[in-house]
């Protein structure tokens, strides 16, 4: 069921408002509890990431942070006489933003003895709350218990071989495909190619991956031959699935024992290469698809939402991945955990900490918060403020973060004036080498349409600016 409200009256706008205040309050004075006076530990990642937690949990009078990282990145990084930080020293072999989780997964299972004293040190009675980047797939650190950590059963479900069988038990739709081992997967792709050719998704053998780092898209015989060499060498079985033109899109859903929230869809900015390569630029929330289009997409996480909590008794946020294709919304993934675009469908509401609300929803299976106010809450801030912005991991190494603003006329970068709106721009160090983040909130594009094309524009000008190696990419396209 879709929550909408409306105000009849003024009477009724102030008791709509009291609803959405109090819960609000409700899940802070939550929150707040569990962390006063607590020490916490920042588990993973790199230092500047954490920078958001430590500030909103140093206003819930944390006693004092551990912060465990692999290196600065890009922005500013905690400080203070309350935070230790402390490099793990960790290799991310590959260079690849998913290396970053299956490297810390592998570290949790033995901590190295610098790590293990440093958590000893800090935390000498095992009471202190440890809290991971929410992708990384952990319950435990050594025999420290994460604080809303992912069970194993949750994760499964990201396995991209896995999900078809959910999505018909959730009767949602989804392309055809095949689930066939890698030496198989031409034969399923020269059934399956509807004249676009295929996607070819790996499975879990290695871990967890996402990012569109393990997804390929198969239009020629070359193409086969290169997809064949690379699935190979780290997974057994793939999914083939007809390639689906349209808009990259998710929906975001919480859950908890008896309810289930579901809020606006977002576009994901998946962009492609000359070679077909997807290139994964975040998430943002410009784009309207139709009315009906909106809530089939809202209905479709309730089912999933609701058949993950009966399967395996899943709390917390879940994504919903798919395409607004020619024939509507067909979900192509699903991720039961905290996925990007919950901070920017919320990131207007005031004080409402989705993240630890996460964290709380799994922590105590009982808590079950009102999934329609705060369906309202979330839905009706989401409309009234988009998000703007794309970012995207590239392999120039750089030491040192620069912030610059420009703008664009056409294809042409123009500098920006002092004090004029203007495209704000980051490039920065990070576990591939760089990070470029683009925000143009300030320049304010009109909300509807697909706001890829302008992110692509945005991120190119950036790079040639930042001397950073983006490479060519195209947006997606609209089609319904």
């Amino acid at each position: 069921m879709s929550v909408e409200v409306k105000s009849v009256d003024r009477r009724t706008h102030v008791v709509v408002g009291w609803c959405m205040a109090n819960v609000v309050q409700d899940i802070n004075h939550r929150v707040d509890a569990r962390y006063r006076g607590a020490r916490v530990v920042c588990l993973g990642g790199v230092a500047a990431g954490w920078m958001p937690t430590v500030t909103d949990l140093r206003r819930r009078d944390v006693d004092s942070f551990l912060v465990l990282h692999h290196g600065p990145g890009t922005g500013s990084v905690p400080s203070g006489d309350d935070v230790l930080l402390i490099d793990a020293e960790v290799t991310i072999p590959t260079g690849e933003i998913i290396e970053e989780f299956r490297v810390w997964s592998a570290l949790a299972s033995d901590p190295p003895a610098r790590l293990a004293a440093a958590l000893d040190a800090f935390d000498p009675d095992h009471t202190a709350l440890l809290l991971c980047t929410p992708p990384t797939p952990l319950e435990t650190f050594g025999d420290r218990p994460i604080h809303g950590g992912r069970r194993r059963a949750w994760v499964d479900f990201e396995d991209k071989t896995r999900v078809d069988a959910l999505l018909d038990r959730a009767d949602v739709a989804h392309p055809r495909s095949e689930v066939v081992d890698v030496a198989g997967a031409p034969w399923a792709a020269r059934r399956l190619d509807e004249g676009a050719g295929t996607v070819w998704s790996g499975d879990s053998r290695e871990g967890f991956n996402g990012g569109a780092t393990r997804v390929r898209w198969v239009a020629t015989e070359r193409d086969i031959d290169d997809a064949v060499a690379f699935f190979g060498a780290e997974h057994d079985t793939v999914r083939v699935a007809p390639f689906v033109e349209g808009v990259p899109c998710s929906i975001h859903g919480l859950v908890g024992p008896e309810q289930i929230a579901v809020f606006r869809p977002c576009e994901m900015l998946i962009m492609r290469r000359p070679d077909r390569r997807f290139v994964y630029c975040g998430v943002a929330t410009a784009w309207d698809p139709d009315a009906d289009d909106r809530e089939a997409m809202r209905e479709a996480a309730r089912r999933v939402g609701s058949t993950l909590r009966t399967e395996v008794d899943f709390r917390g946020t879940f994504t919903v991945d798919g395409i607004m294709s020619t024939d509507g919304f067909v979900v192509t993934e699903v991720n039961p955990r905290f996925g990007g675009g919950m901070a920017r469908i919320a990131g207007g509401v005031e004080s409402l900490p989705l993240v630890e609300l996460h964290r709380e929803l799994i922590a105590d299976p009982t808590y079950d918060p009102d999934a329609e106010t705060l369906e309202a809450v979330v839905l009706t801030d989401a409309d009234r403020h988009r998000s703007f912005s794309a970012w995207t991991f590239l392999h120039t190494p750089l030491a040192e973060t620069t912030t610059f603003r420009f703008l664009l006329d056409g294809q042409t970068t123009v500098a920006a004036s002092p004090g004029e709106p203007a495209i704000e721009a980051t490039v920065g160090p990070a576990v591939t080498g760089s990070m470029l983040r683009v925000d143009l909130a300030e320049v304010a594009p009109e909300p509807g349409p697909m706001f890829a094309p302008l992110a692509a524009d945005a991120l190119r000008a950036a790079a040639g600016i930042g001397g950073v190696d983006l490479g060519a990419i195209e947006p997606a396209r609209s089609v319904r």
